[in-house]
Formats: structure tokens, C-alpha cells, sequence
């Protein structure tokens, strides 16, 4: 069942985004080592998003607030719960900072409830399959009409030790690269 729900939910999530005229499509891949992880494990990622709304925030076009949506798709090195899916509601925060002509770079925090297909990722299991997506990364916007993005972060997910266990799934390197439309 959850190879068939899966991939509906990611058509649902792309169509939806095309009938709602999504303002920023994003592609991402994650790769690193979990840290503090014993035994030892490498944690991936692909990702697939998209923001439909941003506004400014404070009377300042320095502090930014975006919504979106985003899929996820987690695997591990790890010879047990070797993978699994992601929906998540994304919330974030940005502060562009040092603008020019051609470039606008940013800090981003980004926080977002998830669902997970399942409740481990190699040997860190968590105690449910609710969970927060976090990213902290720095980027920029380039080009001429400043409307291609790249990203890096680091993600953390965790249920905010809301259930127990609560160990943490991290992907230390992310690299993002967004179109606006």
C-alpha cells in the first residue's frame, strides 16, 4: 500500500502546485554522516518543493516569511528501515542581507511538521511518524531577474520530544537549487 500512496501523494502535491500557481519550484539532494550515530550510518536525501506564498515581514524587505510544501525521499546506508517518505507543511524565515545587482544572498531557518511513512531511518527510530523537518542553511537568489536560487544547509529532524524515543535523524550537507515563476 504505502508503494502505491507514496507516489500518488508526490502527483497530488505536483498538480495541486500547477493549479495553485506555484511561485517557486525547488530540487534538492542531501547526503552525510549521522553524527553521534553508533553504530555508524550515512542518511540521503532527494527533495521536491514549493513555496505559494511569501510576504515581507516588519516593514522591511530584509525579513522575509514563506510557505510551501515540500516531498521527501530519505534513504540510508544502514542494513535495517533503510528508507522512507516525507510530506511536510514548510514554514521559513528568511533575512536577505548585502543585495546587489545581480545577486541576493540570504540566511534561512526553516521549520516544518512532517509525516513520515515510517517511524525509523536505519537504527534511529523515532517515537512517532510525526515529526519536524528543520533547515538552516545560507543561499542566494541570482541571474538577472534574480529569480534562480541555491541553497545549502544542514537538516535535522525530530519530533521536538513530543514521544519518546527522540534521537534525531540529520542530513549534515543539503544543496537546493530553486526556479521562481
Amino acid at each position: 500500500m504505502k508503494t502505491i500512496l507514496s507516489p500518488l501523494c508526490a502527483t497530488v502535491l505536483v498538480l495541486s502546485s500547477q493549479l495553485a500557481n506555484a511561485d517557486q519550484w525547488n530540487l534538492g539532494l542531501g547526503y552525510g554522516k549521522q553524527p553521534s550515530a553508533n553504530p555508524d550510518q550515512n542518511n540521503s536525501s532527494f527533495d521536491l518543493s514549493y513555496t505559494f506564498y511569501r510576504t515581507s515581514l516588519f516593514d522591511c524587505d530584509n525579513w522575509e516569511f514563506q510557505l510551501g510544501a515540500g516531498y521527501s525521499y530519505l534513504w540510508t546506508d544502514a542494513d535495517i528501515n533503510e528508507d522512507l517518505h516525507l510530506f511536510s507543511i514548510k514554514t521559513t524565515l528568511r533575512y536577505y542581507f548585502l543585495e546587489r545587482d545581480w545577486i541576493r544572498p540570504f540566511l534561512n531557518v526553516t521549520i516544518a511538521p512532517a509525516y513520515m511513512t515510517e517511524d525509523s531511518l536505519g537504527y534511529r527510530r523515532q517515537g512517532s511518524n510525526f515529526i519536524f523537518d528543520d533547515h538552516f542553511g545560507v543561499g542566494a537568489y541570482f541571474g538577472e531577474n534574480k529569480d534562480w536560487e541555491v541553497m545549502f544547509s544542514y537538516r535535522h529532524l525530530s519530533n521536538a520530544n513530543l514521544s519518546k524515543p527522540n534521537p534525531g535523524i540529520d542530513i549534515p550537507f543539503n544543496l537546493s537549487i530553486g526556479k521562481k515563476f
